[in-house]
């Protein structure tokens, strides 16, 4: 059974990342740990590990309330250690005592989440704190945002220690994923969970929860795979449309663009803003530009749920404009299955070529339907090639009579003796397996051998005869 609830750990080594930063408190360790990182990035979820690792080491930990809604009140932050009224001086004084650790006792934590959003007195009560040094503050940060001053002046002292919560790689993507599920998952479903969160821990947890719930997950005798495309979550398409109130409409524009679009060259995207305001979003790591000379949206904006959001007024207008862009562009480094849909959101074909690569990336991540759909414009348009995927894509769906003629037909047209090999693998699968027909799945891998001049092609045909016989079936049901 596939858990519909989950909780996402942190990335290998963060756990062990709060571990060393607790034990090095009784010799003094450092005084202040900045933690950066955007929203969504898992800062809170790493505090939150650090907070219990202090816990078990009998630490006392304070934690600080920092509120945007607050942040013009004085001490509003740390209302529930001081007085009802202080000010001043003494009021100043009081708050940073408030903070000290115990010199009889274990070290002091003082944890501040989001301390961008600290009043400015405690901010000012912190900063004092941690020039005294006897207690260890954890502070995060999200980028791209402003620090209070007092906590600006410490970010570059000898004592502190900084963390930067960067996007999972491909590799943690799939060992969070296989961790969540118990169990090995395909290349193609970790393409997959990679490319829609871009890294982004909580879009990943709001992936897998969703791919939970729609039962998205299919099992295979060796690994977990998707049947269908990964969609964002109303909770994830809330997050990502707060995130995007904070910038203004320049640089909205180049965001929309590239979510509608998918990665862009730089050309195109500084045509429609300008060379500011792309080095001002890739300064905050909103955008990515690569050595192939793409823009991408940073992990921090999912660009699946900001497509939803811009609406279909928005995605025909910026289709519209940038369609005709694409002319001088190459347009096999762009995401094949984005310009399908800016081309139909207009009303036109897509570039020759672009219905089988759409087809191959929706196979890849799982949208069965969307890759017959795909894979028959393919064909419709002469790529013999695309027969292949879409018999394997029909078989998916049920359709088995109407797949067994596909590769039949695919199987007839093809002369690359590679292609033969594949074709008939899937055709003599589905005579055997879905349609019961031992005696035809036989005749079509002999019919095929007979094609085939190299013998070690025709070898691999014997080990589906094999696969086939009595023993192959018996040899099947044990590993299952």
């Amino acid at each position: 059974a596939v858990p519909c609830g989950m909780a996402l750990s942190p990335p290998a080594g963060r756990l062990d990342q709060a571990t060393r930063l607790i034990d090095a408190l009784p010799a003094g360790g450092p005084a202040l740990v900045i933690v950066r990182g955007h929203r969504g990035a898992g800062k809170t979820t790493l505090l939150g590990y650090l907070e219990d690792v202090a816990r078990h080491r009998k630490h006392p930990v304070i934690g600080l309330d920092a509120s945007s809604g607050m942040s013009s009140v004085p001490y509003a932050a740390m209302a529930e250690l001081l007085p009802e009224t202080i000010e001043g001086l003494a009021g100043h004084q009081t708050a940073v005592r408030a903070l000290a650790s115990d010199g009889s006792g274990p070290r002091t934590v003082v944890i501040v989440d989001d301390a961008d959003r600290l009043d400015e007195a405690s901010a000012v009560a912190v900063a004092a704190s941690v020039r005294n040094g006897d207690t260890l503050h954890v502070i995060s940060l999200r980028s791209g945002t402003r620090v209070p001053p007092a906590i600006d002046d410490l970010l570059t002292g000898e004592a502190v220690t900084a963390i930067e919560l960067r996007p999972l790689d491909r590799s943690a993507v799939r060992s969070v994923v296989e961790e969540h599920l118990g169990a090995p998952i395909s290349k193609d479903a970790a393409d997959a969970f990679a490319d829609f969160s871009a890294g982004d821990p909580f879009a990943l947890s709001e992936a897998l929860q969703i791919a939970g719930d729609e039962g998205l997950f299919v099992r295979s005798m060796t690994a977990w795979g998707l049947s269908g495309r990964l969609t964002p979550s109303p909770r994830l398409r809330e997050v990502t449309h707060s995130t995007l109130r904070a910038h203004p409409p320049p640089e909205r524009q180049v965001i929309d663009w590239i979510a509608v679009g998918g990665a862009l060259p730089f050309e195109i995207v500084v045509g429609i803003s300008d060379s500011t305001v792309v080095a001002s979003l890739e300064a905050t790591g909103e955008v990515t530009i690569t050595d192939d000379g793409l823009v991408h949206l940073g992990s921090a904006l999912n660009a699946p749920s900001i497509s939803v959001l811009c609406g279909a007024a928005k995605q025909r207008m910026i289709a519209e404009s940038l369609v005709p862009l694409l002319d001088d562009v190459d347009l096999e480094q762009l995401d094949p299955i984005r310009l399908v849909a800016l081309y139909r959101t207009i009303g036109a074909e897509p570039p020759p070529g672009t219905y089988g690569r759409a087809a191959t990336r929706a196979w890849k991540t799982g949208d069965t339907h969307e890759t017959v759909e795909l894979a028959r414009a393919a064909v419709a348009e002469g790529e013999q090639d695309a027969l292949l995927l879409l018999g394997k894509a029909l078989r998916r769906t049920g359709a088995i009579e109407e797949t067994t003629h596909i590769l039949a037909d695919a199987l007839t047209a093809t002369e690359r003796e590679e292609d033969l090999i594949q074709i008939a693998a899937a055709l003599a699968t589905v005579q055997f397996y879905d349609a019961g027909e031992p005696d035809v799945a036989a005749r079509t891998l002999d019919d095929t051998r007979a094609r085939l001049s190299d013998p070690a092609m025709c070898a691999q045909l014997d080990l589906m005869d094999l696969e086939f016989s009595g023993l192959g079936q018996r040899f099947r049901a044990a590993v299952s």
